[in-house]
């Protein structure tokens, strides 16, 4: 969708969204920090559209169903030869 991300900084979503660069992440609770974040994106829709447009490309680029299916194969294949 091309949208940057606000997020709380924890496990699996630190692996997904690089802060500052195509999204924030924020210390987990800190709903202030939150908002800001959320509010500064608002305020500058030209970083957020840059963002946005970054985060797509993270995501088609390492993420996407024919690589994660690709890495699981691979992942299988040596856990099976190891079984060997």
């Amino acid at each position: 969708m091309e949208k940057p991300v606000v997020a709380y900084n924890i496990r699996g979503v630190r692996d997904l969204v690089i802060d500052g660069v195509t999204g924030f992440l924020v210390p987990f609770g800190d709903v202030d920090m939150f908002a800001k974040k959320v509010k500064f994106l608002y305020e500058h829709p030209d970083v957020a559209r840059e963002m946005g447009r970054k985060a797509r490309e993270r995501i088609l680029k390492e993420f996407s169903l024919e690589i994660i299916l690709k890495d699981m194969e691979e992942l299988y294949s040596q856990i099976l030869e190891g079984d060997s």
